[in-house]
């Protein structure tokens, strides 16, 4: 919609000239910009891209969707839902599905929020995101670190508090806080649904909301206020994943120990926040040293262990770093062998594990783990919606995983469980392609 041209240009000045702003000049114009009616289209427009709506969206709809505008008050009336969030079926976590009207709201809060409170650049979920965060891992070993160690926070976003929130996000208005950040009404009444087979009900989260464009930024806010309290070098984040690197296995424990003492000593808005820590593992000897080691003691030194980072393994011994998916990821994704799991989650399984070679594009054997992992995906696809279409795509998943392995596993590694059809269509055409590469063989080596 070119008519949202000028007032994204508009917001995005508006942005830019709050952060320069002192504090209190800064409250008022928050207030400003969060009564701009006639910058609600663009909210509007942005909160119906969100939900994936815009196919069918019109002005009107924008329009009136629009004329909702108002953080300042509750929204009544507007469905939410809880959406059960797990890759293999069983319960994980449940986030909020919001509808069109909050995501307005957050759209315009957490914008606002982000200009008033840039995370420092360790903080990597809005500086280059996971990308980002892996290549600092890469050059914190470039620059002497030798050891690292994955920390994980426990229900970080569950366990923060309305109490005392307001003075991380200010200057947001309380009641902004109140409706959007936290979003009073919306933990009153919510319908429960889930992507996956009838699971017994957790209780409703609590703390931030986990669907909620507010919440990412307000997390943020939160970890930047704890690390500087910590003040520690040697550390990264995404989200509430935390990696501590250092020169020795001691420095590395001695950081994680100031972190602790740091949650202990100071209030975070949090309430009972812990983390759980990963091993110390060896990243790798810089190669620098390895060079003048004597053949002797390259010999004896530990072998390279490699580290795991939100789900993420990544390992250098030979002076490339090279990353994977983790062992957790990989088996996350093996849900082509569980017996109860939805057309909805396979499908989506099939999306994300298509994307690993464009993601890691120097992992060993990465094509192989790839086809093999969605031959199962689309042969569990086809038993739960025995279309032709899905037939045809899983025989051709299977004979490229036995391909990919070099014709060195059975075909039925590749299939979950038996389905005779696949099995003889695979049967047929992999043997046609045996022939094929024999054939290939034969010439080069005439």
């Amino acid at each position: 919609m070119s008519s949202l041209t000028p007032l994204r240009r508009e917001w995005q000045n508006r942005l830019h000239r709050l952060a320069v702003r002192n504090r209190r000049s800064q409250r008022h114009e928050v207030r400003r910009l969060l009564r701009s009616n006639h910058l609600a289209p663009l909210f509007a427009f942005e909160a119906i891209k969100k939900g994936n709506r815009l196919r069918r969206a019109t002005p009107g709809t924008v329009q009136r969707l629009a004329e909702a505008f108002n953080p300042f008050a509750p929204v009544r009336g507007e469905h939410v839902e809880f959406r059960e969030v797990g890759r293999s079926g069983a319960y994980n976590r449940l986030v909020h599905d919001f509808g069109p009207i909050r995501r307005m709201h957050q759209y315009a809060v957490s914008n606002i929020l982000l200009n008033l409170h840039p995370p420092p650049e360790v903080q990597k979920l809005f500086n280059g995101g996971m990308p980002m965060a892996l290549s600092a891992i890469e050059t914190a070993f470039s620059n002497g670190a030798t050891h690292g160690c994955e920390i994980d926070f426990i229900n970080f976003y569950g366990s923060v508090q309305l109490e005392g929130l307001a003075d991380f996000v200010r200057p947001l208005p309380n009641s902004v806080t109140q409706h959007v950040v936290w979003d009073m009404t919306s933990r009153q009444h919510v319908d429960t649904t889930t992507s996956s087979v009838p699971t017994p009900t957790p209780e409703q989260p609590q703390g931030l909301s986990l669907g909620s464009a507010a919440s990412p930024i307000v997390g943020e806010i939160i970890i930047a206020r704890l690390l500087a309290v910590a003040q520690l070098d040697g550390i990264l984040t995404y989200a509430d994943n935390m990696f501590v690197y250092g020169q020795s296995e001691v420095e590395v424990v001695a950081r994680i120990q100031r972190l602790r003492e740091s949650i202990a000593s100071a209030e975070f808005g949090c309430s009972g926040l812990s983390f759980r820590t990963g091993d110390i593992r060896l990243l790798g000897i810089p190669f620098d040293q390895q060079s003048e080691e004597e053949e002797e003691e390259r010999y004896r030194r530990p072998s390279v262990e490699g580290i795991d980072f939100a789900n993420h393994f990544g390992f250098n011994e030979t002076g490339e770093w090279v990353w994977t998916p983790s062992h957790q990821n990989l088996a996350d994704f093996q849900i082509g062998d569980l017996e109860y799991v939805t057309l909805k989650a396979v499908n989506k399984a099939i999306v994300q594990v298509s994307n690993w070679r464009r993601y890691y594009k120097n992992w060993p054997d990465g094509d192989r783990h790839e086809a093999s992992h969605i031959a199962k995906l689309k042969t569990k696809r086809y038993l739960l919606d025995r279309t032709p279409t899905n037939l045809s795509e899983a025989v051709s998943a299977v004979c490229n995983a036995f391909l990919a392995w070099d014709c060195e596993e059975p075909l039925t590694e590749f299939v979950p469980e038996f389905v005779p059809e696949i099995m003889e269509a695979a049967e047929r055409r992999s043997a046609i392609a045996v022939t094929a590469i024999e054939i290939a063989r034969e010439r080069r080596r005439a």
